[in-house]
């Protein structure tokens, strides 16, 4: 997800989900979004256009929903300590 490289096909649709999703689940500007992947805002502000476009397309819209939705239990979740 941070490399520095372009990414390709599916590994850039993945980063691009996981951007929107930080930008919307975490309620992150741009700019934190950009910094926390590596990326400029410019492309993090294009990830997260692309994945509101896709939301116009039932399938990207539930799976959209469905990481939210993670990302959210996840930061629910109580914290878990493991004995030493």
């Amino acid at each position: 997800m941070t490399a520095s490289v372009r990414l390709k096909g599916r590994a850039c649709r993945a980063r691009w989900l996981a951007l929107y999703t930080a930008y919307v689940t975490f309620g992150w500007p741009l700019d934190r979004v950009a910094h926390a992947f590596g990326l400029n805002r410019a492309t993090a502000a294009a990830a997260c256009r692309w994945a509101e476009d896709g939301r116009d397309h039932p399938s990207v819209d539930a799976l959209l929903d469905r990481l939210e939705l993670c990302v959210n239990q996840l930061l629910e979740a109580p914290a878990c300590e493991l004995p030493a």
